[in-house]
């Protein structure tokens, strides 16, 4: 029971009579140590710190100068906090002894907690000295790292340093938490030495055996050095071994990582074969919090297969070279919104995805890929100044015909759109609503094989040039409902190089040839359009399913006017002689950073017309509710009538559409392209025809449909499993429905998703051409703990499947199986693994098994 003030009066009166020098105690009876009125300070030169101390039930034994603290006791000495059921102080020696809670049986139920320097040790008992600062403790448990510490026996020498014997280390995350008393797995150690310092934790143990779900394994390392700090730490990396055919005995993932500073690490590996293939693998990640994050890696291979002096046959002698250089990097923007840098970098060797030593690729689906984009962007904007700019590079590769593009750099201007009579006193509608802004970009365009970018011949065909764009434009209304606009557009390029070609009749070819010189041209264009949307809705009687249907229709009238750069006048575009005598027509701006101008007069009008359709309906039989289903979420149409041409005046007819159905889970866009003009066939064995001047002969250039399915375990009605089964259990601290033969029931999660496009392209010809593909994907869980998913694609044309994979992951508590599997292709292969989730022994214990098989030139 708790003492009130009066009791712990007569406690103070008792120690003063027998004058007892109790060495700097403080004794409290309440939950606030602090307290004055309820504390007994007593000084000594023996500790050199107050000591507080506090129990439900104090007890003290005078004669042998002993205190005792009964339920929930509590005693703090300097930047220790120790808590226990029971704690008895021996103010003589300095002993502290602290035990758990316990039940009838002497079993104990509830550890006691030491606390020091914020780190949290957890006992049955333990007897600590305040003097020494040295201490015996029984059963130990304390988290370490990513895992849990434990020892039937440990002493500690200093506040640095622990020896344990009988000791456990596991990552089980439930028996960390306590929510099992049993890990499915742990690390035993005959004896350790735990060191604790500044920067990290080390348990240095001799012996050590892997224990799985209470079974001892042969697997036993002579010696064990584990890191257990949460901050990094360098270390060595564990390699995998095994062997390939092709390869030999290898040495996979041999290194070391190396953290630099608080905001950078580094991690180099290597791999080794017998047979003279090698590669070395460099990562590092960098992050400063609320500035930055990036991630840098670079590999390189060389890649050694079969036996000299063969040159055919599975054991053709083969060298290759392979790399890759990544860098991603990011910035918060929040840290300087007005600056910021980007970059995602991606350089490699035209066969590091499909011959790449490990195969990582095939699995990722990166093996499919033909081409790589690289870029590094930094902008700067300003708050109260209407212009931002920005630097870009840009780097494609592709990987195919192993040819690239560089653009180092482009640089950007832009100045916002401006209305410099918005605020003024005019109150002519054109002039409040003029507008102009302004572009202003620079380049150098670098293109070629990839292996030759750099050449000098190639440097000189590099593109430069300088473009200035200038937009102006306003708006009104005509009769309160047509909105009608106006712009112009000019542009101004400047190029430091211009193109010439004549025909040679002694090598009997076209000649380009190119001279550096300062050349500019100009182009500008108008145009002026009006748009309006108009509204009809039907609405029908309220008892039918169907309330109302609604079309919605935005039509639009454009004129553009663009002359006609390629006149004489204009000196943009020169002609030479071919070798047939006829005169061929060329731009001396075209193999500049911009290209050319474009050649022939524009002056067209452009006609669309936009539609959207939709309906209520009331959602059920009995209710008033109504919802809005949408028949077309877009349909569009689109053409033009040029009034310069002589003859096929109007353009093909552009259709698009979007629809959906089943509450969205069915998407479908098609599109296609109309001929307005017949098509004319010299014969039936014509491949192609010409198009002749007589409208009404609608004819399809083109069409293409796309549809995309997908599905989930919401689809159906969730099942009441409280209302059909009567017994609830849990596995794994998963809560299942049991029926009477007591199998668990649980809502399942699935998704699929089925994509088909489809595309016909004809043209002029007399017959067209079509491609058609299914893609196929999904995921399925039987378990909580069970994932399963896939995907395939068909081809319809070629009659084949073009890539496969299916992917099966297990979770195992402490462990995790993953198995990645493509059946058949050319890219088939298969990985397993099997191994610990938690990143401080992920390397260290793992199963790791991959098919190296170089591709197939079969499909099964």
């Amino acid at each position: 029971m708790k003492h009130n003030v009066n009791t712990y009066k007569l406690i103070i009166i008792f120690t003063l009579i027998f004058n007892i020098s109790f060495a700097q105690i403080t004794v409290t009876t309440n939950k606030e140590p602090k307290n004055p009125p309820d504390t007994v300070e007593v000084k000594s030169t023996k500790l050199e710190d107050v000591v507080d101390a506090y129990g439900e039930e104090i007890t003290n034994d005078v004669p042998k100068k002993i205190t005792y603290l009964i339920t929930n006791a509590n005693v703090t000495y300097q930047d220790i906090d120790i808590k226990a059921d029971f704690i008895s102080i021996d103010w003589n020696s300095g002993d502290v002894f602290a035990r758990g809670k316990i039940d009838e049986k002497g079993n104990v139920i509830e550890r006691t907690t030491f606390e020091q320097a914020g780190k949290t040790f957890s006992y049955e008992n333990f007897k600590y000295n305040f003097k020494t600062g040295k201490g015996v403790v029984y059963n130990v448990r304390t988290k370490e790292g990513e895992g849990v510490l434990e020892a039937e026996t440990s002493k500690r020498y200093s506040d640095s340093i622990y020896y344990l014997r009988h000791g456990k280390y596991t990552t089980d995350t439930y028996y960390i938490d306590e929510k099992d008393s049993v890990s499915d797995y742990y690390l035993a150690i005959q004896r350790a030495k735990f060191v604790r310092s500044q920067n990290t934790d080390l348990a240095i143990a001799g012996p050590t055996q892997f224990v799985l779900e209470q079974v001892p394994t042969p697997l036993i390392l002579p010696f064990l050095f584990l890191p257990l700090s949460s901050e990094r730490s360098a270390g060595i990396i564990i390699p995998s071994f095994g062997e390939r055919d092709n390869l030999g005995f290898f040495l996979q993932g041999a290194g070391f990582y190396l953290p630099i500073g608080d905001h950078f690490d580094i991690e180099i590996l290597g791999d080794f074969y017998t047979k003279g293939s090698w590669g070395i693998h460099a990562n590092s990640q960098y992050k400063k919090r609320y500035k930055y994050n990036g991630n840098i890696r670079m590999n390189y291979e060389n890649r050694i297969e079969g036996i000299k002096g063969m040159t055919s046959g599975s054991l053709a002698y083969s060298k290759s070279t392979l790399y890759n250089v990544s860098w991603t990097h990011s910035q918060d923007s929040k840290s300087n919104p007005y600056s910021i840098l980007s970059a995602s970098v991606n350089f490699m060797s035209s066969k590091y995805y499909r011959n790449s030593i490990n195969n990582y690729n095939i699995n990722t689906g990166n093996v499919l890929n033909n081409t790589t984009n690289s870029s590094v962007n930094w902008s700067k904007t300003f708050e109260d100044f209407p212009m931002n700019f920005s630097i870009n590079s840009s780097y494609s590769q592709n990987l195919n015909q192993n040819t690239s593009t560089l653009t180092l750099p482009t640089i950007t201007a832009n100045l916002r759109r401006q209305f410099p009579f918005k605020k003024g006193k005019t109150k002519n509608v054109l002039a409040k609503n003029f507008y102009f802004d302004y572009r202003m970009q620079a380049t150098n365009v670098l293109t070629g094989d990839t292996d030759d970018l750099f050449s000098s011949e190639n440097l000189k065909l590099a593109r430069n040039g300088m473009k200035h764009q200038a937009s102006f434009g306003t708006s009104t209304t005509l009769l309160e409902y047509y909105p009608v606009t106006f712009t112009a557009n000019y542009d101004e390029v400047w190029n430091l190089k211009e193109t010439y070609k004549y025909y040679d009749l002694l090598t009997d070819e076209v000649i380009t040839d190119y001279k550096n010189k300062f050349a500019t041209y100009r182009t500008y264009s108008t145009s002026v359009g009006i748009n309006s949307t108009w509204y009809k809705t039907i609405n029908f009687s309220k008892e039918k399913k169907i309330q109302a249907v609604r079309h919605t229709i935005s039509p639009s009238i454009s004129y553009n006017f663009t002359p006609d750069f390629s006149a004489e006048n204009f000196d943009y575009y020169r002609v030479y002689r071919n070798a047939d005598g006829q005169r061929d027509i060329y731009s001396r701006f075209e193999n500049s950073a911009y290209g050319g101008p474009g050649r022939g007069l524009t002056s067209a009008i452009g006609i669309s017309i936009a539609n959207n359709l939709e309906m209520k309906v009331r959602s059920k039989s009995d209710s008033i509710d109504v919802k809005k289903i949408k028949i077309f979420d877009y349909l569009n149409l689109s053409t033009s009538y040029d009034l310069v041409r002589d003859s096929l005046n109007v353009s093909p007819i552009a259709i698009n559409g979007a629809t959906s159905f089943f509450d969205s889970k069915l998407r479908m866009n098609f599109g296609a392209t109309v001929n307005p003009y017949k098509i004319q066939f010299e014969n039936s064995e014509s491949a192609s025809g010409t198009l002749v001047d007589k409208l009404g002969h609608f004819s399809i250039v083109n069409y293409n449909v796309g549809m995309n399915f997908s599905l989930d375990n919401s689809l159906f009605k969730k099942e009441d499993y409280a209302k059909k089964y009567k017994r609830k259990g849990t596995i794994r601290y998963e809560e299942y429905y049991f029926d009477d033969e007591d199998y668990a029931h649980f809502a399942i999660p699935w998704n699929l998703s089925v994509g088909i496009i489809y595309n016909y392209s004809k043209g002029l010809q007399y017959t067209g051409t079509h491609t058609a593909s299914a893609n196929v994907s999904g995921g399925i869980s039987p378990s909580p703990y069970w994932k399963i998913s896939g995907t395939t694609n068909y081809d319809f044309v070629e009659q084949k499947f073009t890539f496969t994979s299916l992917n099966l992951s297990r979770d195992l508590r402490s462990f995790t199986i993953n198995f990645n599997w493509v059946p058949f292709g050319s890219y088939r292969t298969w990985d397993f693994l099997i191994g610990i989730k938690a990143t401080i022994l992920r390397d260290a214990v793992k199963y790791d098994e991959r098919d190296y098989s170089r591709f197939r030139n079969s499909s099964f």
